[in-house]
């Protein structure tokens, strides 16, 4: 039987939804901006809105008179348009975010609501419940979602590792890693003890030489914060091949900002100073000025107002134009939004670990091309797992598997040695392994090529950005709820992903690595889950990656080796994370790696992959 209500009533109801709605619209739109109050005029006025706002919808509750409710609706509208405002603006970091996304669910919850009320016969109180019982539900499984994300990749907020490097663009793998260079990984603290750790004054430096180059960094010992750049050699002539980095600063994008220091060079010269992103694609964040440098020391002053929010930031010298070398000193960064001096990132702690990469972008050192005759080498084909991410390079398992080797050729004549070159580029799928083997690595002359395969092998970091993942560059819309983290891998690895081209390349790798005289070999690496916030579904994902391959390559020539039983007999996963503390790094650690190494040995052992010399 259904309830009359009357026109009258409706309308109150009405009212009273819209009041409520204002109320605590109000109440969270206040409280996030002054969580993010930073003394700008701006700020103030839009704090003073939303307490207006509240005061008059306290009032409109008590006491219903129109102008009252006029004044509620046009307060709310404006509030709305603030809302709109900031969340083109900015997204706030977590779990700042959380609140923007409750006041969203709440300004869609009073639109539709209104919207049913005006136009259904239907008791408005149950619709109001209903609304918004179905907003608050969509926020709890939001937020639920949200903090076992971020505490997956940290509690504060914080990307764990950090990553300071150099990448070389490449027209068909997207990137590379230059070659002849350093890159380390950053992590905010230590628990097993296995990180290097750097020296306090000299920790947020980085230094690289572009390939051809010589130049030095030097730490004056008169001033811990005097640096001196010496440059030896230049080739490339291009400003950036020879530049030093400040790196860790968290800037806002609707804040002013100030960079001091004072500066000299052995003789009249120009210096490029920039500030851009860390992690890569190294984006300029709206700074980007020539210096003109002469013997006396100078004081120099640059304003800037950073063209995006970045909480890890750095600040870039370039030398590359010039053969002068430069001093530099007493660099300051200040807010000039609230005055504050901004510091690196207080999470930056000095626990690192290094990687060297080579003349081809490999990890480790130099290896003769062509191959000596006394020489039976090893390609290790990958994307992270395979580089050792987190591991120092004596740790991976291709400098465990080289060890082995070499201790094991008692029926060798002495002067033979095993090689083991480490080509993984993290984000590299299968497809690329192949084209960089094609390009780079069949230069080594391998006689036995490895492709190590992880579950994420079906797209390569560039397709995933393409589809913003949230776990890789996720745009601002994508960042704001994790759920689209979920809608996308459903989306795009629906029922599971599709490993077919994968093992269609492996099958083109196989023909190339034959035609140049080498055996290959498949690798399935398997103990960890990255990217995937549903546990079940990322156990049903790794059955499916062995059971594609296995079946993709039967037929074929390619032996191939599963870990995951050996990596999982006497180990939990989180025994064999490289960092499990602040947030989480799910790369395997030594421990995995070691294991890894045994189980990579006998297997070519036992596949007679490896010819007698």
């Amino acid at each position: 039987m259904s309830i009359y209500i009357s026109r009258e009533h409706r309308f109150q109801i009405l009212i009273r939804t819209i009041a409520v709605s204002a109320l605590l619209i109000s109440l969270l739109q206040g409280t996030l901006f002054i969580l993010d109050f930073n003394r700008s005029i701006q700020n103030v006025i839009f704090i003073c809105i939303a307490l207006l706002t509240l005061i008059t919808a306290w009032k409109c509750l008590q006491n219903f008179k129109s102008h009252l409710m006029t004044l509620v609706v046009i307060l709310l509208l404006c509030q709305l348009g603030i809302f709109v405002f900031n969340l083109i603006r900015t997204v706030p970091p977590f779990p700042f975010r959380l609140l923007q996304v409750a006041i969203l669910f709440l300004y869609l919850s009073t639109l539709i609501s209104t919207l049913l009320i005006l136009s259904w016969r239907i008791n408005p109180t149950k619709i109001y419940l209903l609304i918004f019982s179905i907003a608050l539900a969509c926020f709890i499984g939001e937020t639920t979602l949200g903090l076992k994300y971020h505490y997956k990749n940290s509690r504060f907020g914080q990307e764990v590792p950090r990553w300071s490097g150099l990448f070389i663009n490449h027209p068909q793998l997207g990137r590379l890693y230059l070659p002849h260079s350093e890159a380390s990984d950053y992590y905010p603290s230590n628990p097993r003890g296995y990180f290097q750790e750097e020296n306090s004054s000299e920790s947020k430096w980085r230094f690289f030489v572009y390939p051809g180059n010589v130049a030095k960094l030097e730490f004056l010992s008169d001033n811990p914060e005097k640096v001196k750049i010496s440059i030896d050699k230049r080739i490339t002539k291009t400003p950036w091949h020879i530049q030093l980095n400040h790196i860790g600063y968290p800037l806002r994008s609707n804040h002013d900002y100030n960079i001091s220091f004072i500066a000299r060079a052995a003789g009249p010269r120009t210096i490029m100073v920039a500030s851009t992103r860390v992690d890569y694609p190294s984006d300029n964040l709206g700074l980007y000025s020539n210096i003109e440098l002469t013997t006396r020391w100078q004081r120099f002053n640059l304003q800037f107002t950073p063209n995006a929010d970045e909480d890890f930031s750095e600040i870039q010298f370039y030398f590359g134009n010039s053969n002068e070398s430069v001093e530099l000193s007493d660099l300051k960064i200040t807010d000039l939004t609230n005055g504050e001096v901004v510091r690196p990132d207080p999470l930056l702690r000095n626990y690192f670990v290094k990687y060297n990469f080579n003349a081809l972008g490999c990890r480790g050192q130099d290896v003769p091309i062509p191959k000596p005759s006394n020489t039976f080498r090893i390609l290790l084909l990958g994307d992270s797992f395979t580089l050792g991410r987190g591991v120092h390079e004596k740790d991976t398992f291709a400098a465990k598997l080289e060890e082995m080797l070499n201790k094991k050729k008692k029926s060798i004549a002495s002067e033979f040695k095993y090689e083991v070159v480490n080509c993984g580029v993290s984000g590299f799928n299968t497809k690329d392994e192949r084209l960089f083997y094609t390009l780079f690595g069949s230069e080594y002359e391998p006689d036995v090529v490895l492709i190590v395969m992880t579950w994420n092998d079906d797209l390569s970091w560039q397709d995933e950005e393409k589809m913003v993942y949230v776990s890789r560059s996720a745009g601002k819309y994508e960042s704001l709820f994790y759920i689209w983290n979920i809608i996308q891998d459903y989306r795009n690895r629906r029922p599971f992903p599709n490993y077919s081209e994968a093992i269609n390349e492996i099958l083109k790798l196989n023909e190339d690595v034959e035609e140049n005289g080498a055996r290959l070999g498949a690798v399935i690496f398997r103990n960890h889950s990255s990217y995937i916030i549903l546990p079940r579904r990322s156990q049903l994902i790794k059955k499916h990656l062995i059971k594609s391959v296995s079946s993709g390559l039967n037929g074929s020539n390619i032996p191939l080796l599963d870990l995951e039983e050996s990596l999982s007999e006497n180990y939990s996963r989180e025994d064999l994370f490289v960092y499990n503390d602040i947030g989480q790094d799910e790369h395997p650690n030594e421990i995995a790696y070691s294991i890894a190494a045994r189980e990579i040995f006998a297997f070519l052992e036992n596949q007679n992959l490896l010819r007698d010399r």
